[in-house]
């Protein structure tokens, strides 16, 4: 029988099983794929918290991403056989994610494993990877910028940050700064492509002004709250931002004046609803461009082991990805 970790709501807390599953039938459309890898996102993590605000209804099966092999399919345009991946809209949230051996999924919400990546590193990448990499995108393409402008990442140690510097150095931009609480990273994140740390605690002592000096061409943001509206009022004009997560808060406390007097343009990024053809292009290019990448800082769990592993993943401790091995494929 599938296993899968499970989510159940018990008496007001949240608690996590390795259950077994009934299989389920395949209907017109469908695919029924053997998962070999999925990861934790911070997503995943908030999903076994109670009022998390992730899981809408319980039980569930989280894991918001998944790469496998389809081994029965009701869909034309997949055959047994075919490595595929899986990550976005509800999966994971509404409807049961990657941490099962079995999905059944709709086809149109399936891609295939595109060239450049195996079903082991599509989950290093992830949805946190497909993030970062649409935020750099969208900072790429910015007009203004060059290889030499100076760029800032906030919460620079989790999935996102890490991977977005990995990114922007495989693309050879420069001058990149990393915004992290883990000050003991620095060998890690210089690694990754940071050129110089700040530690964010430092930040808390900067003036509560509208408007700080230049800095950043641009931002790559995963946390929110009062840091990112500190690193809003440090773009330099014409600067962009590229608003990827909420890991400190869903608040920005920010004025107009970075906006109408230096002309900062906002990019929000959403991996959720993204429309396929868009998602499509993306894993895409991360599969062109993962040849280059040097990204060593990766954890692997057992299926099995999750939901120790699950229990002490959190904002703070992280670092890099963590890889959950669900089928020996």
């Amino acid at each position: 029988m599938p296993k899968a970790l499970q989510v159940q709501l018990v008496d007001q807390a949240v608690i996590t099983r390795l259950v077994d599953l009934a299989p389920r039938p395949l209907l017109p459309g469908q695919v029924r794929i053997a998962v070999a890898y999925s990861s934790i996102n911070f997503k995943d993590y908030l999903a076994c918290q109670y009022q998390g605000g992730v899981i809408r209804h319980y039980p569930m099966v989280p894991g918001i991403d998944a790469s496998g092999v389809v081994i029965e399919t009701a869909d034309p345009h997949f055959h047994v056989g075919d490595q595929v991946l899986i990550s976005g809209y509800e999966f994971g949230v509404s409807e049961p994610g990657g941490y099962q051996t079995e999905v059944v999924i709709e086809a149109r919400r399936v891609l295939a494993l595109p060239d450049g990546l195996t079903l082991r590193t599509a989950m290093v990448v992830g949805t946190a990877g497909l993030a970062a990499w649409l935020a750099v995108d969208a900072i790429s393409n910015q007009g203004v910028l060059d290889h030499q402008a100076p760029l800032l990442v906030t919460g620079a140690s989790g999935g996102v940050g890490s991977l977005a510097l990995a990114f922007l150095s495989a693309l050879g931009y420069q001058d990149n700064t990393a915004l992290t609480r883990q000050t003991k990273l620095d060998e890690q994140l210089t690694n990754l492509g940071a050129t110089e740390l700040i530690d964010a605690n430092q930040w808390q002592a900067l003036p509560a002004k509208p408007l700080l000096t230049g800095r950043y061409q641009a931002l790559i943001d995963t946390i929110g709250g009062k840091l990112t509206g500190q690193a809003l009022a440090q773009l330099k004009p014409r600067g962009l931002a590229a608003l990827v997560g909420n890991a400190a808060s869903n608040e920005l406390p920010t004025t107009v004046l970075p906006f109408i007097l230096r002309g900062i343009s906002v990019a929000g990024i959403d991996v959720v609803n993204l429309p396929m053809v868009e998602r499509v292009a993306a894993w895409t290019a991360i599969g062109q461009i993962w040849g280059q990448v040097n990204y060593p800082y990766v954890q692997e769990v057992a299926l099995a082991d999750l939901s120790a592993m699950l229990a002490r993943f959190n904002k703070q401790t992280h670092f890099g990805r963590f890889l959950v091995k669900v089928n020996d494929i």
